[in-house]
């Protein structure tokens, strides 16, 4: 191959073997080859591309990015791209060869030189060693001289970009941690994730398998830790990434097109939201955001509303309902991104509500309620504790009722639940009564003299009489006193025990009242 320069005739000798290209620079990203890019700078254009082509041909793991016959397009190119290596020129037009190097620096100080020049003088191989630059070819270049440096190159590369990236988080810290004004140097917008410390281990070597090395900064302040990824196309990789990702449990929050002059804000909403932890006991990603939280009044007039509330179901024995109002709580909770430690105190303040206003005896069993709450991870461990003292309410309550006042309280559920088609000992013991179903049956025998199904039986019967004379349809009966859509099973049991069927009775009873029934 020849090659002609400023007049003169130089050979460049390309027969070099690939082994010459000792080096290798995998990265983790995808789980394949990261190419170091490479820019060439060369006004002749046919050097240019010669040793574009030489580089490309025998050293697989690099990749000429661009070349360039002007410098300064060359210093516009690296200002807005990432480069790892550059090969110059040192005579050129605009801007020469070492004054490129000197401008690149200020760029970014990890970007590796080497030249390759056909004016190589002691002058200027001081001058570019003080620039940093360790390797300088007088033309023709030696193809394995230039592999070797290459490999060396590669590796300086890759330490320098620890050391940047080290760096860069040292002052990411500081920023951050401070009310230093004195932004790092990160051009251009990037992805910012954050994460509790509790869970960083299950997310860091995924980062950092995923990620190369001189895309990913990362770090950990306070309680959690911090990713910066900046990329070409960083929302798409990102968006990637996150669909991948395997964890059975804890919160990622991110936020795609940051820049340094919003960090702080972000990562102050971040820090924020890392409490909504207490929401997702299973593995949940959410995008950082601004949300607004209640004032303290309003959540006082929101906690006093449901106190009241919740006193009122558990002294009307409506232990179903209670549980479910408190299930609503705190799915309200959830909707309103309520902060953990207000819902604590809210459960603490529960609790001592609930012992002083039912006079609970149980003190023991209570601080242990009381210490499990302080020590939840997630909101529905608290929730279980409240229901524990709900039940135990219940409990102490039917602890001090006699077997006549059980038989009363039963016969009270019937007047109050005929309508429910479930009713049962069993759905009572479930439900309100807490106790055996079995026990509950044989005390109601002993006290009524009857067992529970028939006097059941016997007041829906005297219920269904009343609303019959009403005129109501005799299905639309059926199902009010809780035979559901089962009409037919009503007009057995009604005549079973009237004589007659519930038409029947309908007509012989028409413009009466309940005093005047015949049957």
């Amino acid at each position: 191959m020849v090659l002609r320069k400023k007049g003169r005739t130089q050979h460049f000798i390309c027969s070099i073997s690939r082994n010459y290209c000792l080096y290798s620079t995998t990265s983790r990203l995808h789980g394949g080859v990261t190419l170091k890019k490479i820019i060439v700078v060369d006004d002749e254009q046919f050097i240019a591309n010669s040793i574009a082509k030489l580089i490309q041909k025998f050293c697989v793991d690099l990749e000429v990015v661009d070349i360039f016959y002007s410098s300064e397009r060359a210093l516009s190119y690296i200002e807005n791209h990432d480069v790892d290596i550059v090969v110059t020129d040192i005579q050129m037009p605009e801007i020469n060869g070492l004054e490129l190097i000197s401008r690149i620096n200020n760029i970014n100080s990890s970007i590796q030189m080497i030249i390759v020049t056909g004016f190589g003088t002691f002058k200027y191989a001081k001058q570019a060693m003080e620039l940093g630059v360790k390797f300088i070819f007088q033309k023709p270049v030696n193809p394995l001289e230039l592999t070797k440096a290459l490999e060396h190159v590669v590796e300086a590369s890759e330490r320098s970009k620890k050391v940047h990236s080290l760096f860069t988080a040292d002052q990411l810290n500081h920023y951050l941690t401070s009310n230093s004004q004195e932004k790092p140097k990160i051009d251009n917008t990037f992805s910012w994730f954050m994460i509790d410390t509790m869970h960083t281990d299950i997310f860091d070597s995924q980062f950092k398998n995923y990620f190369p090395e001189q895309e990913l900064i990362s770090g950990t302040i306070h309680a959690y830790s911090y990713y910066l990824i900046h990329h070409p196309d960083t929302y798409s990789q990102v968006t990637t990434f996150i669909n991948q990702l395997t964890a059975e449990e804890g919160l990622l929050l991110y936020k795609h097109d940051v820049d340094m002059t919003s960090l702080k804000e972000i990562t102050a909403q971040g820090e924020k939201m890392l409490n909504l932890q207490f929401y997702y006991p299973e593995f949940h990603v959410l995008e950082i955001n601004h949300h607004n939280y209640l004032d303290e009044n309003k959540y006082k007039r929101r906690f006093d509303s449901f106190l009241g509330k919740m006193i009122h179901l558990i002294e009307t024995k409506d232990i179903t309902h209670s549980k479910e109002l408190l299930n609503q709580f705190f799915t309200e909770n959830k909707e309103l991104n309520q902060p953990k430690k207000i819902v604590l105190a809210e459960s603490h303040s529960l609790i001592t509500k609930l012992i002083i206003h039912f006079k609970l005896q149980n003190i023991e069993s209570i601080t242990e309620i009381n210490k499990n709450i302080s020590l939840a991870v997630y909101y529905q461990d608290v929730r279980k504790q409240i229901e524990t003292i709900i039940e135990q309410i219940e409990l102490e309550k039917i602890a001090n009722t006699s077997a006549n006042d059980l038989a009363s309280k039963i016969n009270q559920i019937i007047e109050e639940h005929y309508m429910n088609p479930d009713l049962s000992l069993l759905w009572i013991s479930k439900n309100i009564l807490f106790f055996n179903s079995e026990y509950l049956g044989r005390e109601y025998s002993h006290r009524v003299g009857k067992k529970f199904n028939t006097k059941l039986t016997e007041y829906r019967i005297e219920m269904s009489k009343k609303l019959l004379i009403e005129n109501y349809k005799v299905y639309e009966v059926a199902k009010m006193v809780g035979y559901e859509n089962n009409p037919e099973y009503f007009n057995l049991v009604f005549k079973k025990h009237i004589g007659i069927t519930p038409l029947k009775f309908t007509k012989l009873n028409q413009n009466k009242t309940p005093d005047e029934l015949s049957v």
